[in-house]
C-alpha cells in the first residue's frame, strides 16, 4: 500500500464519524492552544523585556563587585534564613551571613590600578547609587519625578536633538523625550535644550535612623530585639514553630508600618543646577535623565552623605570598567577574577531574567500537558470503540489479503493523524489569539508596550507543537493498532 493510499484511506476513515473525530481532537488542540499562548507569553515578555534593558544599559560595561559585603541578596538571605532555626556559630567562613557581621566594604586602591591596567579596558569608574527626587525647569516651580544616571551605565542611547557631553565634569544633563509630553510648555526637542533645569538630590531616608540625626533609639532597640530573636517552640528547644514565625512576621509588619522612610525636612537635600545640552529617545524608563560620570558621583556623595565617598580613598562597592571591544569581554571577566573580584557583564544580568522567566514557562506549560495527556486517553478510547464496530471490516480486509501489519498501520495512521489535525488547528487558533492579544495589551499599555508584541511565537514554536502532536496521536493509537490486527479473521467476519 503506498502512502497516497493509506493516506486516502485514513481521511475517509476519520470522516465517516465527523463529530466524534472532533471532539477526540478537542484535547489536542485545546492543549495546542495552551501551548502556543503560555510560550508566545513568556517569549514576548522575555524578548520585551531583554530589548528594554539593551537600549538602556551600556553593554562595553563589566561590573565588578567585592565578593564579600554587603548585598541585598544576602541581607534578606541572613534575615530569613535564620527563621525557624536555632542560634547559629558565627565563624570567619561565614560571618558575612548574619545580618549584624557583614560590613560594607569598598574595593580598595591596589585593586583599582590593577583593574585599570587590563588589557582592553579604557576607563574605571565607581558604582554610583543616585537617590533623585526631582527635576525642575528653573523658572517653571513645578517638580517632575526623574531617574538619574550616570553616563557610563547609559545604553545605545539615540539623541533626537542637542548634543553629547562636553566632558565628565560639565554641569549638563540628557534628558528623555518623554518629558516633552509632561511639560505643556515645550513641544519640541529644540524648546527644551538650552534651559536649565534643578536636579534635586537626597540623602537615604534611612539614615535618619540607622545613624546620625534623627536617631530614635526605640526603634532601634526594636529592630536589634527582631533581628537577634529565634522562633521557638513553647517548650522553649528551638525548631519550626507556624505560630512563633507569625508572631515575627506580625513584628515585622509593625516596624516597617512604624517606619517613617520618607525622606524629613532635616535631610540634605542638594541642588545641581544643570543645561539640558540634548534630548535622549524615550525607552521603557521614561523619566530617564543622563549626566556626566563627575558630576553623577558629586551627586552620588549625597546618598550616603559621604564626602570621601566615589574618591581614591573610598572607590565604591562595585567599579565599573568601560571596554573597547566587546569580544574582549570573557578576557577581562576573567582578569576581573584573577585580581579578586566578582564580575558581572550585560549578559550575565540578561541571563538570570531570561533563566526566571524559562522557569516560569515550565512551570505553566504543565498546565498544557494535562489537556495533551487527557487528549491522549480520548484517542485511545475513540480507537478502541472503532475496532470494536468495525471488526467486520477488518475481517473483510483480512479475507481479502490485508496483513496484520497493514491493518495496524491503518490504525496508527489514524491516531497520528488526529494529533497532527488537532496540532494545526491549535497552531492556528492560538496564532491568531496571539495576534489579538498582542493588539489589545498595546492598546492597554500604550506607553509601555510601544509597539512591541505581548505574545511573540518563537520561530521554533510550530514545527516542534505539529512534531509533538503527531508523535503524541501516534503513541496514543499503539495499542488500539495492536488490538485491531490481532483479531482473529474468522471471528471478525461472524462479527453482526
Amino acid at each position: 500500500m503506498t502512502v497516497r493510499d493509506l493516506t486516502s484511506e485514513v481521511m475517509r476513515n476519520l470522516g465517516r464519524r465527523k463529530l466524534r473525530t472532533g471532539l477526540t481532537m478537542a484535547g489536542v488542540v485545546i492543549g495546542a492552544l495552551a501551548v502556543v499562548l503560555i510560550v508566545s507569553l513568556g517569549n514576548g515578555l522575555s524578548s520585551f523585556i531583554d530589548n528594554h534593558v539593551r537600549a538602556i544599559a551600556n553593554p562595553n560595561v563589566v561590573e565588578a563587585w567585592q565578593t564579600k559585603g554587603l548585598r541585598p541578596g544576602r541581607l534578606a538571605k541572613s534575615f530569613l534564613g535564620g527563621l525557624g532555626q536555632p542560634p547559629r556559630l558565627i565563624e570567619k567562613d561565614n560571618e558575612e551571613d548574619f545580618i549584624g557581621s557583614f560590613q560594607i566594604q569598598f574595593i580598595p586602591s591596589n585593586q583599582v590600578a590593577q583593574l585599570k591596567q587590563i588589557d582592553g579596558v579604557r576607563a574605571v569608574r565607581p558604582f554610583v547609587f543616585i537617590l533623585a527626587r526631582s527635576l525642575e525647569v528653573v523658572g517653571d516651580g513645578r517638580e517632575w519625578d526623574t531617574i538619574v544616571s550616570p553616563w557610563i551605565q547609559a545604553g545605545p542611547v539615540e539623541i533626537i536633538g542637542g548634543r553629547r557631553f562636553k566632558d565628565d565634569h560639565a554641569a549638563e544633563c540628557i534628558v528623555s523625550e518623554a518629558y516633552l509630553s509632561s511639560m505643556d510648555s515645550f513641544d519640541t526637542p529644540s524648546d527644551l535644550i538650552g534651559k536649565r533645569v534643578k536636579l534635586r538630590i537626597t540623602e537615604h531616608p534611612l539614615l535618619g535612623i540607622t545613624g546620625g540625626k534623627g536617631l530614635d533609639p526605640k526603634m532601634l532597640e526594636r529592630v536589634r530585639t527582631l533581628v537577634d530573636s529565634q522562633p521557638e517552640n513553647e517548650d522553649g528547644k528551638g525548631g519550626m514553630d507556624l505560630k512563633a514565625l507569625y508572631n515575627k512576621f506580625t513584628a515585622l509588619s509593625g516596624l516597617l508600618r512604624d517606619l517613617d522612610l520618607k525622606p524629613r525636612e532635616n535631610n540634605t537635600t542638594e541642588t545641581f543646577e544643570v543645561t539640558v545640552v540634548g534630548v535622549a529617545r524615550k525607552g521603557l524608563l521614561a523619566n530617564l535623565v543622563y549626566v556626566p560620570d563627575g558630576l553623577a558621583e558629586d551627586m552620588g556623595r549625597v546618598l550616603l552623605r559621604n564626602d570621601k565617598l566615589y574618591t581614591d580613598e573610598a572607590f565604591g562597592m562595585a567599579a565599573l570598567l568601560q571596554v573597547e571591544d566587546q569580544a574582549k569581554i570573557p578576557d577581562i571577566k576573567s582578569k576581573v577574577k584573577e585580581i579578586g573580584l566578582r564580575p558581572r557583564s550585560l549578559e550575565d544580568h540578561l541571563g538570570v531574567m531570561h533563566r526566571i522567566f524559562g522557569m516560569f514557562q515550565k512551570i505553566l506549560v504543565v498546565f498544557g500537558g494535562i489537556a495533551f495527556v487527557v487528549a491522549a486517553f480520548s484517542i485511545v478510547n475513540t480507537l478502541l470503540m472503532s475496532v470494536v464496530e468495525r471488526k467486520r471490516e477488518i475481517g473483510v480486509l483480512q479475507a481479502l489479503g490485508a496483513t496484520r501489519r497493514h491493518i495496524g498501520l491503518m490504525f496508527a495512521a489514524e491516531a497520528a493523524a488526529i494529533g497532527f489535525w488537532g496540532g494545526i488547528v491549535g497552531a492556528i487558533v492560538g496564532w491568531l489569539m496571539c495576534q489579538i492579544g498582542s493588539e489589545w495589551a498595546r492598546g492597554q499599555w500604550p506607553y509601555i508596550l510601544g509597539s512591541s508584541d505581548a505574545f511573540l511565537p518563537p520561530d521554533w514554536l510550530f514545527p516542534i507543537l505539529l512534531i509533538f502532536t503527531t508523535l503524541l496521536g501516534l503513541a496514543a493509537g499503539v495499542y488500539p493498532a495492536i488490538r485491531a490486527a490481532r483479531l482473529d479473521p474468522v471471528e471478525a467476519l461472524r462479527y453482526e
